[in-house]
């Protein structure tokens, strides 16, 4: 690396007052240090997705594929660097029925398995640096469509941002015989439906930076008159709650720990 002193600036004081070289000592010594940031060139690579259900949450994982040599991929690199990643996912209800069969099943099962999905209209997006994502699973019965594509910076502007390719389409099908089924979408059964579908409920999130989110959900009796009220972080352990009693006026009081 060859470095060329252009002029000297003396800031004591807060000042900037410019300094001729004649007044250096020919032995000055001058220490120079280079900071670099490795941005890993993913390019649209083929993104490997995994999910698996626990205790209530959809776990989303990805990971990309490392190649040498021309050789086949033969591992997968966990955490490309300066590399983000924007998850987004979708539902998909499994309550229409075919009413012209003698015995009428849910729309999954008599379109043969096809779930068609559509981003378009009402889909949830998180921007993220790990690799992995829990979403969390309070829906009716039917499936989450979820997919891909990564942030990185401009390596020739790095105040620009180069999307990656979505790892699945805006608007399609996707397959419950298909053998990859588990890297693109979570078929909810109705005994993993929120409550079994047995009570009135309405769920809401609110979302942060980074994934992190705030999300409530209230419950109604039969005359939809609010029984109780929960509300969580996904960064706190304990979640608040306010419960309903049956009455005249309604009352309600918080408990906080639940």
């Amino acid at each position: 690396m060859e470095t060329k002193l252009l002029a000297i600036t003396n800031v004591a004081n807060g000042g900037s007052t410019p300094v001729p070289f004649t007044d250096f000592p020919e032995n000055l010594m001058i220490v120079t240090r280079v900071s670099n940031e490795r941005v890993d060139d993913i390019g649209n690579s083929s993104t490997y997705l995994t999910s698996t259900f626990s205790n209530g949450f959809l776990n989303v994982g990805w990971g990309f594929p490392c190649t040498m040599a021309n050789q086949v991929p033969i591992s997968y690199r966990t955490i490309p660097r300066s590399v983000e990643y924007e998850l987004e996912w979708t539902y998909v209800d499994d309550y229409r029925l075919d009413l012209t069969q003698p015995n009428p099943v849910a729309s999954f099962h008599y379109d043969n398995g096809a779930i068609g999905y559509t981003f378009a209209n009402n889909a949830t997006r998180v921007r993220l640096k790990g690799m992995s994502y829990a979403i969390p699973v309070i829906y009716q019965r039917g499936a989450i469509i979820f997919r891909l594509r990564t942030v990185r910076p401009n390596p020739d502007n790095y105040e620009e941002m180069i999307y990656g390719n979505w790892s699945l389409a805006t608007t399609g099908t996707v397959n419950l015989n298909d053998a990859n089924f588990g890297q693109k979408a979570y078929r909810i059964s109705a005994q993993q439906a929120h409550l079994g579908d047995r009570l009135n409920w309405q769920y809401s999130t609110n979302f942060a930076e980074e994934g992190k989110y705030k999300h409530s959900i209230s419950y109604f009796d039969g005359v939809l008159k609010s029984r109780q009220s929960q509300t969580r972080m996904n960064s706190a352990s304990c979640p608040g709650c306010s419960a309903g009693h049956p009455g005249l006026f309604n009352r309600s009081r918080s408990v906080n720990g639940i």
